[in-house]
């Protein structure tokens, strides 16, 4: 495995001094990824076991999601990165792993989930170059993105508010072979830097209070009735 840059931050006030030393250059993405225990960066289709190849059962379910939900979709995709994009926001495991450009949103996703762990929660950075060509720029209809055999990065388009609200790009994980995917991680691209901000544990909850203060919370990511019912109800909860 790689080694890479990592600190570890107690308070809302560290994450942002961390956050000043990577950003400024107007060249390059700045993207992050908070999650609530410290595990490789794969795609929740590498997280399960299926009974054949985990590509075949992508492909299977994809496909059968993309017919059925046709009577629920007010937007008809187009290519295979929005129908990989759609069936991810509605939970089915793809070879898609979520980013932000909203580093305050990474943060939010890192320490809002309680859990009995030994691995510390953590935000992911990624810096790209603009004009790196793991970009994908032309999301052309008929590509057949299963085939990639490199790890690519794209910006979804603005067909979920839910995404746009998250500043959200993703990565897509091309299928290795023996049931696995890449590991962002571990790949070794011109000009591709990850670094690692480690939450101390125990410090999760007053830094999820911080952020409540400066109005990151789940409606203000999520941004759905689902969502304000939940913030509202936890705002008043005892």
């Amino acid at each position: 495995m790689n080694n890479f840059n990592t600190t570890t931050i107690k308070s809302l006030s560290e994450f942002t001094t961390q956050l000043e030393t990577r950003i400024g250059d107007r060249y390059k993405i700045l993207l992050f990824r908070g999650q609530p225990m410290d595990q490789p960066l794969i795609p929740k289709i590498a997280r399960h076991l299926y009974k054949k190849s985990r590509e075949i059962d992508e492909r299977r379910m994809l496909q059968e999601f993309s017919v059925s939900s046709v009577q629920y979709l007010n937007y008809k995709p187009t290519s295979d990165l929005e129908r990989l994009t759609i069936a991810q926001h509605h939970g089915l495991p793809t070879r898609l792993l979520d980013w932000t450009e909203n580093a305050l949103t990474a943060l939010y996703f890192a320490v809002s989930t309680p859990s009995e762990k030994v691995n510390q929660a953590v935000v992911w950075v990624m810096t790209v170059p603009r004009d790196s060509d793991i970009l994908i720029n032309n999301q052309d209809e008929k590509k057949d993105f299963f085939k990639e055999d490199k790890l690519r990065l794209f910006k979804p388009a603005s067909i979920i508010p839910r995404i746009s609200s998250q500043l959200g790009w993703f990565t897509l994980h091309p299928f290795k072979g023996q049931g696995f995917y890449t590991q962002a991680e571990k790949i070794n691209y011109e000009g591709i830097k990850l670094s690692k901000i480690l939450i101390e544990n125990g410090c999760e909850k007053s830094i999820k209070e911080n952020l409540e203060v400066c109005g990151i919370n789940r409606h203000s990511i999520f941004k759905d009735l689902d969502s304000l019912g939940e913030y509202v109800f936890k705002k008043f909860e005892k």
